[in-house]
């Protein structure tokens, strides 16, 4: 399921990245996440009162759907819904997220050494949003400042190709 392997990569990671190079070694390991996060979407769908249905969609995002006032409490409850899923995952505290934690699960999702461009779009995102108090704000910031670039290096990748 898509969604799942979204939060799984930490907001919504693996939408334009679609090839994962996870040796077989991590594949237990990926299994364990994957059954893991699964059960806490789970919980946290209720928690919350959100369904999938109700995610901002990457694209929704990257043309700033989001950003129009009508979309305020639907953009509330998906940063809520990624503040829950991170807690659960122990990847979240407060409002501090555990960037260390964070970045281990990248490299194990996606067998990336810590300078490639996941950790770098990830660690920019953080970074912008390391001191927001509102952890539900937080959560969706990093979402959106995540999946902007990593909309704008799928786009610079294909030009590449072209």
């Amino acid at each position: 399921n898509e969604t799942f392997v979204l939060c799984a990569c930490v907001f919504v990671l693996a939408v334009y990245f679609q090839s994962s190079n996870s040796s077989e070694l991590n594949e237990q390991e990926l299994r364990k996440i994957g059954i893991s996060i699964r059960n806490d979407f789970n919980t946290c769908f209720s928690e919350i009162g959100i369904t999938p249905a109700d995610f901002v969609k990457p694209m929704e995002i990257v043309t700033n759907v989001h950003l129009q006032p009508a979309n305020e409490e639907r953009t509330n409850k998906h940063g809520c819904f990624i503040a829950c899923v991170l807690k659960k995952q122990n990847l979240i505290e407060g409002t501090k997220i555990k960037e260390e934690q964070v970045y281990e699960r990248l490299q194990l999702i996606f067998d990336e050494n810590p300078g490639g461009p996941m950790h770098q779009i990830v660690q920019k995102c953080m970074e912008k949003v390391r001191n927001d108090a509102q952890e539900c704000e937080k959560c969706f910031s990093v979402y959106v400042c995540t999946i902007k670039d990593m909309y704008e290096e799928e786009q610079r990748r294909k030009n590449e190709r072209n």
